[in-house]
């Protein structure tokens, strides 16, 4: 990741390494529009506060757990699907 602890913009890379998701998801969540980018010479960056914005506007439906890790608790009204 970048140099300081506290970077105002990531590389394409860095974001990929913070959020945990490859090159090609991020691509095609710049794509679709759910993550804004930055130009700057070549370089396309994505801000921190993007990086943020895109993180929290995740739903459970687009958020996977792998098998066997824990899953978010149900709220009363929840149905249990096998």
């Amino acid at each position: 990741m970048a140099q300081t602890e506290n970077p105002g913009a990531l590389s394409i890379n860095d974001f990929c390494q913070w959020a945990g998701i490859g090159r090609t998801l991020a691509y095609r969540q710049i794509q679709a529009g759910r993550l804004s980018t930055k130009k700057v010479g070549r370089r396309t960056l994505i801000t921190m506060e993007a990086a943020r914005s895109w993180l929290d506007a995740l739903t459970m439906d687009q958020v996977q757990t792998k098998p066997g890790a824990a899953r978010p608790a149900r709220t009363a009204g929840q149905e249990s699907h096998p």
